[in-house]
């Protein structure tokens, strides 16, 4: 399987990209800049340079070396630190997992794909139709801390999307640890 990956250098997609190259699929990660990112060579890597805010960068990313069969997101506004209630980093972009979808879903439709790819999409519990799903207490928390700009971004798109959600990640182990 060949596998478009945005968001390849974050936390979790660094776990989806190891993920995906120990069952052998080939990936191209769009990155920001693939002289200096940190992830590692592999022969089923493919790094293109590019943003998924810009349709221009999408369109070749898609298409390189071969349209993909799945395109997996693990966008998450950065943050000043490594905490969820932190402040967004002023270089975030206000609505990067609204644009970044929506310019996907574009450059999908503008390449007229011999197949439509699956598209998956790294979410949270809480945003979106799911906030519904949350006690209240958590759904306050979520609101009224600095969490809210994820959900904000989520709850504006507009998009017909069906979204997964995992309720937390805990620590990942390797295969036979306990």
């Amino acid at each position: 399987m060949h596998i478009l990956l945005i968001g390849a250098t974050g936390r979790n997609g660094a776990l989806v990209l190891s993920e995906a190259l120990s069952r052998n699929h080939t990936i191209t990660a769009l990155v920001r800049d693939p002289t200096t990112t940190s992830l590692p060579s592999h022969k089923n890597l493919t790094l293109t340079k590019g943003s998924p805010l810009s349709l221009q960068d999408l369109l070749p990313a898609m298409q390189t070396p071969t349209p993909p069969d799945a395109i997996i997101i693990t966008l998450n506004p950065r943050r000043l630190t490594d905490s969820p209630f932190s402040a967004l980093d002023p270089n975030t972009p206000p609505a990067l997992l609204r644009d970044s979808v929506s310019n996907t879903l574009q450059a999908i439709k503008t390449l007229n794909l011999p197949r439509n790819p699956k598209l998956v999409i790294n979410s949270m519990q809480g945003a979106g139709a799911s906030s519904k799903s949350l006690i209240f207490p958590l759904r306050a928390l979520f609101n009224h801390t600095n969490m809210k700009h994820t959900l904000d971004d989520s709850h504006t798109s507009g998009l017909d999307l069906t979204a997964a959600a995992k309720a937390g990640l805990g620590q990942v182990l390797s295969p036979g640890s306990k």
